[in-house]
């Protein structure tokens, strides 16, 4: 896919190993899914990671707030209890991890180029250094002018935050007007 050839280009820039994918089709994650739950059950237990990193459950993309469920429910089936560490791509996190990013934060826009398929639908380049520039607010340190946040947690302390989340989403939706109540 071209997602895959996307992560491959930006993980050959970056230096680091060739990405596993699991084969599910883009745009269609569920975190109901058994399938998919046992496919990262059994990746977490092939690598045994101590950190797991992965995009947030109140992330606005489908694929990457069901990503974030699956791995949750995944950790349910193993013995790992990896530190979690969920980042923000499209949404903001409630974060309880800064991590200055100033000296990289080039390295990781050329990086991003490499996602050609995704740069093509939207300009994701000034909204990156745009978030990367608001999370150094209440960062008083000169020379931290860039930072990424993370919500980082055990699969335990996480579990109840994606309840919470779910629920406020839930009332949001059914509380939200539409554009047709605007128009009347």
């Amino acid at each position: 896919s071209l997602s895959e050839r996307d992560a491959r280009a930006a993980c050959s820039f970056q230096g680091t190993r060739e990405p596993t994918f699991l084969g599910f089709a883009d745009g269609g994650l569920d975190a109901d899914d058994t399938a998919l739950v046992s496919a990262i059950a059994a990746a977490v237990e092939r690598a045994e990671p101590g950190v797991i990193y992965c995009p947030s459950f109140v992330e606005i993309h489908r694929d990457h707030h069901q990503a974030a469920r699956a791995l949750l429910r995944a950790l349910d089936t193993v013995a790992a209890d990896p530190l979690l560490m969920f980042g923000e791509i499209g949404a903001p996190v409630p974060a309880n991890v800064l991590v200055d990013v100033t000296p990289v934060v080039e390295r990781k826009v050329d990086a991003f180029r490499h996602y050609v398929s995704q740069l093509e639908a939207n300009d994701y380049l000034p909204p990156l250094r745009g978030l990367g520039r608001y999370r150094t607010v209440n960062i008083d340190v000169a020379g931290v002018d860039y930072a990424e946040a993370y919500l980082a947690g055990r699969r335990r302390d996480l579990a109840r935050l994606v309840e919470i989340a779910d629920r406020l989403s839930t009332q949001v939706e059914g509380a939200a007007p539409s554009l047709a109540d605007f128009c009347n």
